[in-house]
């Protein structure tokens, strides 16, 4: 049996699928018999939450920090809360109810209590009090609960979704591949999927009813193929892919430390995205001419508080160190969206995509955006730094974050701290308000990046997370072509370096069309540098440039498509 499914990640993955169901429990009222043997039940169950929690705790400590550790510290305090447990305990005695029906209704009450308070940080433990209620059921009804850290065996994981705070957990020595119902090629899960270097499909709907945990499974990153029980010939045709692909890589290994030139003699920077520097190590291995995208949302999430100055500045200090002299363009912060915090007041939008997200939030929180840029300033000593704003919809918002880097920069000089008063400051061009008006924005700035993800996402009015509307993420539409094509005129004509940092970056056919616009520089996924660097070796972007016209003016994605794979086999022929 064969599916097709999302194409997140490039490689092959052969493995025994570990099929993980979706929780569904029943917390109706139903009245037992025996309410002493349930009590009983649940004390074990109970047990049973602080021990694993207890675990967690130690494992965050020694795989991430103690501020994750907290997360799991607040747990464990509610899993052994005397209060709620002796309130479980008299409804299961005083009503005969069972304990799963007690737990939920223990849980609505705390949550309505929690409801009711001011303080954000207290209203964000009802996100805990909710995942630690589903860890006692779980324990009470004896299901499994899947710590993905604690996998010591080869297996493809197959599942309805996975969410980030997950994905982080896994392992990927033992965990080979992922398969998932849900999810986009732009979703923050596959960017970690990427990052982790997994092979991964997503977006195969029906896939929880035809795989059972055991089942030999063959995925395909790069085309998007899942094949359950495939025959013994179809698997030594896969294992001779891998081969392949590994033999492959090992050819790349002659473009290590080479300067990337297109056949053309088109000097190309390809530079890496992180999520923390968590991912140093890959950006090394991976060859980076630089970070290209330094996400800063790590070292605000998973607290009860924000980052101090210091905190800050001594994690951008590690990386650009880390660098030595190559460039980092640390990226200020995006919170917003998906990403709320619970130290910070963000009122429940119905449209968060669309509302108080990156820079707009700053506006609100104008001494959580000074702390980070004083504690970037005063990192800009020790390496090449520029700093990047995202979300700028319009000319205000360059000339408001402007102005209040200024102001940061005064007070620092007042104060005696030591700092460059040079950092380059550019933007993210990843509205199509911003690209529209690249050129009255391109007077402010000193270099632009465009995010082809959100860009793609807003032009098109399309969740990027949205399997259902995967077919509206479309890199190669003239629509937005023609949008980048206004950026790189507008930073071509105010002479700025322009990048991209989407994942139109790493791809093999959109790549060469971008470097024709007047890209100058590639950021994405530090494993996908070297295959990018050996592929721009042998492309001629003269040809694509001949065409631009054409390409511009096209209908649809697929006569772009059409354009650029006839360039393709033309320089191949």
């Amino acid at each position: 049996m064969q599916f097709k499914g999302i194409a997140i990640n490039h490689g092959i993955a052969i493995s025994e699928a570990m099929k993980l169901e979706t929780i569904k429990i029943d917390t109706s009222r139903r009245t037992i018999d025996d309410p002493i043997e349930e009590v009983r039940r649940f004390r074990v169950a109970v047990h049973k939450s602080e021990e694993q929690l207890s675990r967690l705790i130690q494992s965050a400590k020694e795989t991430f920090d103690e501020d994750t550790a907290r997360i799991f510290e607040a747990q464990k305090m509610i899993a052994a809360d005397i209060e709620a447990n002796a309130m479980v305990e008299n409804l299961i005695n005083s009503e005969h109810v069972t304990a799963t029906h007690a737990i939920d209704v223990v849980k609505d009450q705390y949550i309505a209590r929690f409801e009711m308070i001011d303080d954000p940080y207290l209203r964000e433990r009802i996100s805990d009090i909710k995942d630690v209620t589903m860890r006692t059921l779980r324990n009470f009804l004896d299901q499994t609960i899947v710590d993905f850290a604690s996998f010591k065996e080869h297996v493809i994981i197959v599942a309805e979704d996975i969410n980030a705070s997950e994905m982080v957990r896994i392992d990927p020595r033992y965990i080979r591949g992922i398969v998932l119902a849900k999810g986009g090629k732009t979703s923050h899960s596959a960017i970690i999927a990427r990052l982790l270097g997994i092979p991964a499909v997503f977006g195969i709907k029906d896939v929880l009813s035809y795989v059972a945990s055991g089942d030999t499974l063959v995925i395909d990153g790069s085309d998007g193929d899942v094949l359950v029980e495939p025959d013994q010939d179809v698997i030594d045709l896969y294992e001779a892919k891998i081969l392949d692909l590994t033999s492959e890589i090992s050819s790349l290994e002659v473009f290590r430390g080479e300067p990337t030139l297109t056949k053309d003699q088109t000097l190309v920077k390809l530079s890496a995205n992180i999520q923390s520097e968590s991912d140093l190590a890959s950006v090394i291995d991976g060859d980076a001419e630089g970070i290209g995208l330094f996400r800063t949302e790590f070292l605000y999430v998973n607290r009860a508080q924000p980052p101090t100055e210091d905190e800050q500045m001594d994690a951008y200090v590690r990386v650009l160190k880390a660098m030595k002299e190559k460039p980092v363009v640390i990226r200020t912060i995006d919170i917003g969206g998906d990403k709320p915090l619970s130290y910070l007041s963000q009122p429940s939008e119905s449209n968060p995509f669309l509302g108080k997200r990156a820079l707009r939030l700053c506006y609100d929180h104008k001494e959580v955006f000074q702390t980070q840029l004083r504690a970037l300033y005063r990192a800009s000593v020790v390496g090449d730094m520029s700093i990047m704003f995202p979300m700028v919809t319009t000319l205000q918002d360059v000339l408001w974050a402007k102005d209040i880097a200024k102001g940061v920069m005064n007070d620092l000089a007042k104060e005696g701290i030591t700092h460059k008063k040079d950092v380059p400051l550019g933007v993210m061009i990843e509205v199509p308000s911003s690209a529209l008006i690249a050129d009255v924005i391109a007077r402010h700035v000193d270099f632009f990046s465009i995010g082809t993800n959100d860009l793609i996402q807003y032009t098109f009015a399309a969740d990027r997370t949205n399997e259902d509307l995967s077919y509206l993420y479309q890199p190669l539409h003239p629509a937005i072509l023609k949008l980048i094509r206004m950026v790189t005129d507008a930073a071509l004509k105010h002479r700025i370096p322009v990048s991209v940092c989407g994942e139109m970056a790493s791809d093999h056919l959109c790549a060469p069309m971008l470097l024709a616009f007047g890209v100058t520089s590639l950021s994405m996924v530090p494993s996908y540098i070297l295959p990018m660097r050996k592929a721009l070796h042998e492309t001629d972007l003269n040809p694509i440039r001949k065409q631009l016209i054409d390409v511009v003016s096209s209908v649809s994605e697929e006569q772009v498509i059409e354009i650029l794979t006839s360039i393709q086999e033309g320089e191949q022929s």
